[in-house]
């Protein structure tokens, strides 16, 4: 007997899921491995120094906290994240029903990772007037909404997935 065919929609849901889950992942490697050297970042802060010292020093500030050990662990939770999820997304693909829990843990977790880089990046959120809070909430509702999508779409697709 045949397995029942995977409905067109969770296919297309499955390839949007590794397709941005694999960017982001290219994106975080990235962020963790390749830095510009100090040299070229000491001549761009002068010059941008000249023209606003509040902007140099917010850059500055950038700067230092991406070479932070608490940077990369939170790139770490974020990709794994994203790996769990796509293993959730090949589970479904099978059709089977576990494999979108998993998505949903993975997709949940992730913001783990993201409240770390927020934490982060606060006292540069405080100095232009938004505090940790507000830049918390704009994450959630940006990213938020594309996961409730993303789940959504999934959970109706539930039906079509053995156990």
């Amino acid at each position: 007997m045949r397995d029942p065919p995977r409905p067109q929609m969770l296919t297309v849901l499955c390839v949007l899921t590794w397709v941005l889950s694999g960017l982001t992942g290219m994106r975080l490697i990235a962020d963790m491995f390749i830095h510009p050297p100090q040299a070229a970042i000491n001549q761009q802060l002068a010059q941008l120094g000249e023209a606003s010292q509040g902007m140099a020093e917010a850059i500055q500030t950038i700067f230092d906290s991406i070479q932070t050990t608490e940077y990369k662990l939170a790139l770490v939770v974020i990709f794994l994240t994203l790996a769990l999820s796509s293993y959730g997304a090949a589970l479904m693909w099978q059709l089977k029903r576990k494999g979108f829990y998993i998505y949903v843990a993975g997709e949940i977790l992730q913001y783990i990772g993201f409240y770390m880089i927020l934490n982060l990046f606060s006292p540069l959120f405080v100095s232009f007037g938004v505090s940790l809070g507000q830049m918390t909430v704009s994450m959630l509702v940006f990213f938020g909404l594309f996961d409730v999508l993303f789940i959504s779409l999934y959970a109706s697709r539930l039906r079509f997935m053995k156990n």
